[in-house]
């Protein structure tokens, strides 16, 4: 995380540094969380805590969650930074004009987003995405465990046609690659438990119907 993070406030300067000859506003940047949870707030005290050593004032800095958000929140603003998809999705249904920073997101979670908004990629409204190489994360598990040879996965809507890529990649390695479908609005530990049996690592993919705070809470 906070290496996004570092890439992110990278970004951020340059947009800023860019944008430097614009009046003052009520807020120079506005962060939006999805939600209230510990990992968002964690990820938002980095921010602040990289823009105070840049010399951003913290005071001209304002954080509010996607539940918050109105037009008249961020008016005036020169910079919003989103973290997660919900958040990404509140922006990209608003007429902000300034540039949008969506972070802690998949890319089929930001695709989405484009799609629904009618958005496009751009200058304007761009992402950090959460994702890894897959070959890279699969990698990184034989390093961690090179004993393991059944490779564990829970597929989502936004994953499932990651399927194909990941069976192949896993095959070059001498891997065996077990998932499961996990369907909408489904319990997530009937699935989680299949995995678990029957593989000797689980590999988690950046997924918002799997790992999310709602998904978690369904496991029960």
């Amino acid at each position: 995380m906070i290496q996004l993070v570092r890439r992110l406030l990278l970004t951020f300067f340059l947009l800023f540094c860019a944008m430097a000859s614009v009046h003052a506003a009520e807020w120079a940047v506005v962060i939006v969380s999805s939600e209230r949870s510990a990992s968002y707030q964690e990820a938002a005290d980095a921010v602040l805590e990289e823009l105070a050593r840049g010399n951003v004032a913290r005071r001209d800095v304002h954080q509010m969650t996607a539940a918050e958000w109105s037009p008249e929140a961020g008016q005036g603003a020169r910079l919003f930074i989103a973290l997660g998809v919900e958040a990404a999705s509140v922006l990209a249904r608003s007429d902000v004009r300034a540039p949008v920073l969506c972070a802690l997101l998949p890319r089929s979670s930001f695709e989405r987003v484009l799609r629904d908004s009618g958005r496009r990629v751009s200058s304007q409204f761009t992402a950090l995405y959460l994702n890894q190489p897959l070959t890279r994360q699969l990698d990184l598990a034989r390093l961690a465990l090179p004993q393991a040879r059944r490779v564990g996965v829970l597929l989502g809507s936004e994953s499932a046609s990651q399927q194909p890529l990941l069976e192949e990649a896993a095959g070059t390695r001498s891997l065996k690659l077990v998932s499961e479908r996990v369907q909408p609005q489904e319990p997530v530990f009937n699935d989680l438990k299949k995995i678990l049996a029957d593989a000797d690592l689980l590999l988690a993919l950046a997924d918002p119907q799997i790992y999310t705070t709602a998904a978690r809470s369904r496991t029960s």
